[in-house]
């Protein structure tokens, strides 16, 4: 079954948001994103034995 053109138009523009969103943010809530993903990918590796250590949070820049 194939996609109907008006999901489609609803997914590339949910896309198109989405990456305006994250262009937007600042370098500290991109780096805090990039840790996120990393403490996330570390418990996943962690519960098939595999040990990550994610970075560590940065300071808030004032």
């Amino acid at each position: 079954m194939e996609p109907s053109p008006d999901l489609l138009n609803r997914l590339f523009d949910a896309k198109a948001q989405r990456r305006q969103k994250l262009a937007a943010m600042s370098f500290e809530e991109k780096i805090d994103a990039l840790v996120r993903l990393q403490e996330m990918s570390a418990s996943i590796a962690r519960s098939r034995g595999v040990i990550l250590k994610p970075w560590s949070r940065p300071m808030a820049i004032s």
